[in-house]
């Protein structure tokens, strides 16, 4: 009783699983793909749609398009632990445009994730350093 309990949830999970394909394999669907429904994805699970289109040069965070993030899902990136920080941080730590990540979740006061490789808590530390630095400057002005 209990075996063909487990053989018929294994049965339904296999049949309902809508990435299945028409044979019952689990064969990723492509990009050519003309009947596919579901979103196709790159090898990071990144939409693919995302992944081509083109970011508009005007627009004030065009640069984010040049990011290492572009190819990582966000989840990566709001991480619930110390290691998922870290993890975080080595993909930033080469990317071309971390300064300005990191600037511009400063300026947006950005609260949750990592941007240009700091943490909340790294962030915070940097807005409190700068607002000590100007009251100093203002104080012996």
């Amino acid at each position: 009783m209990i075996k063909r309990t487990l053989r018929s949830r294994r049965h339904d999970a296999a049949t309902s699983d809508p990435s299945a394909t028409a044979d019952g394999t689990n064969t990723p669907k492509t990009a050519t793909d003309p009947m596919t429904t579901k979103m196709t994805t790159n090898e990071f699970g990144r939409p693919l749609e995302l992944c081509l289109v083109e970011p508009d040069p005007d627009s004030p965070t065009a640069w984010m398009a040049e990011g290492n993030c572009r190819l990582y899902p966000p989840a990566v990136f709001f991480p619930s632990d110390g290691v998922g920080v870290d993890r975080a941080r080595k993909i930033c730590r080469d990317c071309p445009v971390s300064s300005r990540c990191l600037e511009y979740a400063l300026d947006e006061r950005i609260e949750h994730g990592v941007w240009g490789g700091c943490s909340e808590r790294e962030r915070r530390r940097i807005l409190k350093r700068r607002r000590d630095e100007i009251e100093t400057l203002v104080a012996l002005a």
